[in-house]
């Protein structure tokens, strides 16, 4: 007989969704336009950000829709002025991240229409929305994933500027809407017979 294992908690901003919320702050903005948000993509990584498998992308493949400071406030339109301040991005697409397996996220932030990210990051997968688990800068040594499905370097910064004008990543966090089901153990008594008809299988091979 198995033991179920505690799932971990599960506490999805939408079960249906899997959802990378990014916290910006934006300083030095003088006029409309200055520095814009224009794209994202999000992909299944190695333990150093490095593109692993699977893609989402608010210019191809799944596409990531946005939401701005609010979750469940409505869909933005790209590209996006950013402001002075503080401002949460929410960027949404059905949930996949049990379905691929994933561990680890990474995360290319796009800005004023340029094909390279200004910022990329990655971070451990959660399925509680109240986990925040820290995020790394990906190198600019490591192969992500562009906006059309292609290779890019990360941008190897926390921070993008045009100018005056700058925004710095805060926060990152990559939740999962259904976590994967939990592993079983057998009981201590089944792996005893286990062992038990290991050994007996054994005599017989040396027997024979």
């Amino acid at each position: 007989m198995a033991t179920i294992l505690p799932a971990a908690i599960i506490n999805p901003y939408d079960p249906s969704l899997t959802v990378q919320r990014i916290d910006l702050t934006v300083s030095g903005v003088v006029n409309p336009g200055d520095l814009t948000f224009s794209g994202a993509t999000a992909f299944g990584a190695l333990a150093d950000g490095t593109y692993n498998s699977g893609i989402t992308s608010t210019a191809c493949c799944q596409g990531i829709a946005v939401e701005a400071d609010t979750f469940g406030s409505g869909g933005v339109t790209l590209p996006l002025d950013l402001t002075n301040g503080t401002h949460t991005l929410y960027l949404e697409t059905s949930d996949w991240t049990a379905g691929y397996g994933l561990t680890v996220g990474g995360i290319n932030l796009f800005f004023d229409s340029n094909a390279t990210p200004g910022i990329s990051v990655h971070t451990n997968v959660t399925y509680d929305k109240t986990v925040f688990n820290g995020f790394t800068v990906t190198a600019n040594t490591v192969g992500t994933a562009g906006l059309g499905n292609s290779g890019v370097p990360g941008s190897g910064s926390l921070t993008y500027t045009n100018g005056t004008a700058s925004v710095t990543i805060t926060q990152a966090q990559w939740v999962g809407g259904v976590a994967p089901d939990p592993p079983s153990v057998p009981e201590p008594s089944s792996l005893l017979l286990l062992a038990g008809g290991v050994l007996v299988f054994i005599g017989k091979f040396k027997r024979a």
